[in-house]
């Protein structure tokens, strides 16, 4: 049985980044470009999840979430010159 290596980051870890990134299996192989079964390995724990890898996930999310953020306010900014004075419900107060 081969000795399993250190681990820099939990498999508990990498599912939460997956989840807020809403990836699939086959989205991080192309993203990371790593095989399915390893991408198991490390999802399971039966493998340590290396350094590289790890770096990799955790600079994939930090990027997803600053291209979040930056399509939001583009859109709040456009919002805003389409409708300068604001907008108004159409639901009537009673």
């Amino acid at each position: 049985m081969s000795k399993k290596a250190h681990t820099y980051m939990t498999p508990a870890e990498l599912d939460r980044i997956r989840i807020e990134m809403g990836c699939k299996w086959v989205d991080r192989e192309i993203l990371l470009q790593v095989k399915r079964r390893t991408l198991q390995g490390y999802a399971s724990g039966k493998r340590g999840i290396p350094k590289e890898f790890a770096d990799k996930v955790r600079a994939a999310a930090r990027h997803d979430k600053k291209s979040t953020r930056r399509a939001i306010n583009k859109a709040l900014r456009q919002i805003d010159r389409d409708h300068p004075a604001g907008i108004r419900s159409e639901i009537e107060e009673e």
